[in-house]
């Protein structure tokens, strides 16, 4: 089986602040608060390349809702506008 990969930059570059953090914090080169800054900071990248995959993978969906409701108005219209005009 092959091993999971990360692809993203954004991500990558995330990951290697983290592994960057651990090593320094157990050789010593990286003080507590600068740490914690760091992996504040990856994890917010972390977010929002997250957040941005949920709205990509709404897209399609929102996209096909839209479409209907475009159409049921589309015929609603002609719908009044015949009824309109028989009356």
């Amino acid at each position: 089986m092959k091993t999971f990969e990360i692809q993203t930059p954004a991500l990558k570059d995330a990951m290697d602040a983290f592994r960057n953090v651990i090593s320094g914090r157990q050789s010593g080169a990286i003080e507590k608060d600068e740490a914690r800054d760091i992996v504040a900071a990856s994890n917010g990248v972390v977010k929002t390349v997250g957040q941005e995959l949920r709205v990509r993978l709404a897209m399609p969906k929102l996209t096909a809702m839209e479409s209907k409701m475009i159409e049921g108005q589309a015929v609603d219209n002609t719908q009044k506008a015949i009824a309109g005009a028989t009356t």
